[in-house]
Formats: C-alpha cells, sequence, structure tokens
C-alpha cells in the first residue's frame, strides 16, 4: 500500500510504503451440549514499512523499518446466532489471549487479550 502524508507543519507531501503478510490458522472444537466452542490458534505477521525522509539528504536511502510477529494462544467462544454469515438474531461472544514471542516466529515478546461481543436483533 502507498500512501501519501501531507504534515501541516511542512509545505511537502511524506510518502510512505507499506508491505504486510499475515497469516491466522485456528481450530475450535464444540464443548458439550450448549453452543461453547474452545481451541487455539497460531498468527504470524510480517510488516515493512519504507518512507521517504522529510528532508532530501544526497546518497542517504529511504528510512526502513520491518516487524516480525508470531503468537499462540487460546480461543473462547459462544454462538447463538441464527446464521454465521447474515445473522438476524442471536448473541456472539469471544474472547483470546495471545503470547507473542520470538520462539514462536517474531521479533518481540508481549501478551495480548481481547473480548468482544455482538447481539443481533431483528426488529
Amino acid at each position: 500500500m502507498n500512501l501519501t502524508y501531507y504534515p501541516p507543519q511542512l509545505s511537502r507531501e511524506f510518502n510512505l510504503n507499506l508491505e504486510t503478510f499475515y497469516f491466522l490458522q485456528q481450530v475450535a472444537f464444540r464443548l458439550g451440549k450448549i453452543k461453547l466452542f474452545g481451541g487455539a490458534r497460531y498468527q504470524i505477521a510480517t510488516t515493512k514499512v519504507t518512507f521517504e525522509r522529510i528532508l532530501d539528504i544526497p546518497g542517504v536511502d529511504p528510512w526502513e523499518i520491518k516487524k516480525r510477529l508470531g503468537g499462540a494462544g487460546p480461543v473462547l467462544f459462544l454462538d447463538y446466532r441464527d446464521h454465521i454469515f447474515t445473522p438476524n438474531q442471536g448473541l456472539f461472544l469471544k474472547g483470546d489471549y495471545t503470547y507473542f514471542a520470538t520462539w514462536l516466529g517474531g521479533d518481540l515478546n508481549f501478551h495480548m487479550g481481547s473480548f468482544n461481543g455482538n447481539w443481533y436483533a431483528n426488529p
């Protein structure tokens, strides 16, 4: 993706380029008779950001930042929607935790968790 930023304090634009690869693999199984699912997932992402310098200096290449993230963790969700693609009514709750580490293919070590929910109602 090529982007152009127009800073208010400069009289010219600032160009940058994003190159990204993202892969996510998740497996989940139904737990019991209710619609509760649990499983695990692995994700990896690589991003390269190249941007020109604000000051043009002859002989100096553009700045470049490369990062790679690799993480794995559990996922748990409750799915009472009437349809997974175009729900009209129901409830969907999802919680997950991901541990990102160098031994999982990344450059950094950190933790991330999230919880979200959607309620669908047909008036």
